[in-house]
């Protein structure tokens, strides 16, 4: 039990982490979000 409770707060850290590295990076460099973004908004109002 100790060793599977171990692993779920391994596994929940890890994506913790990820999400947060992935933030910083979108943050970084918001080309990928904001250009997608704009986009989707031209091709629904032309």
């Amino acid at each position: 039990a100790v060793a599977a409770g171990a692993a779920l707060l391994t596994g929940s850290a890890g994506l913790r982490f990820g999400v947060f590295h992935a933030g910083v990076a979108s943050a970084e460099d918001p080309k990928y979000t904001v250009v997608p973004q704009r986009e989707r908004l031209q091709a629904g109002t032309d």
